[in-house]
């Protein structure tokens, strides 16, 4: 499989997951950017 290095750091990042409280949350809930 070829992915670029986005798309790569994106698959990366959906599949970490932190334990709060004895729950599996996401690591990263979402991400906002603005171009230019």
């Amino acid at each position: 499989i070829r992915l670029t290095t986005a798309q790569a750091l994106v698959k990366f990042l959906n599949q970490q997951y932190i334990e709060v409280d004895d729950e599996m949350a996401p690591f990263v809930d979402g991400i906002f950017t603005v171009f230019g």
